[in-house]
C-alpha cells in the first residue's frame, strides 16, 4: 500500500521509518533482557500467580464472560484437594 493509498474504513495509515541501527539496538537489549531473564527464579507464589494470570489470559480469550475472580476460585478449589 503506497501513502496515496486510503486507509479501509475505520484505519489510520501509520508511516514509520526505522533505521537498520535503530533496529540492532532495540535487538540486541532484547536478547540481554531474555539473557537475564533465563537466570531469574520464581518463588512458589510468584510461579502461582503466573500460571493464574496464565490461565486467565487463555481462558479469557475463548470466553470472555472468564474473570480472574474466577479463576481464582477454581485455582484455590484445585489447591485444596491437593491437599
Amino acid at each position: 500500500m503506497s501513502s496515496r493509498d486510503e486507509a479501509p474504513a475505520g484505519k489510520e495509515l501509520v508511516n514509520c521509518v526505522v533505521s537498520c541501527e535503530e533496529v540492532r539496538l532495540v535487538t540486541k537489549k532484547l536478547e540481554e533482557l531474555l539473557a537475564a531473564a533465563k537466570h531469574v527464579e520464581l518463588t512458589p507464589e510468584q510461579r502461582e500467580e503466573q500460571r493464574r494470570s496464565f490461565a486467565f489470559g487463555n481462558t479469557n480469550i475463548e470466553d470472555p464472560r472468564i474473570t480472574r475472580e474466577m479463576v481464582n476460585e477454581e485455582a484455590e478449589k484445585l489447591k485444596q484437594s491437593e491437599k
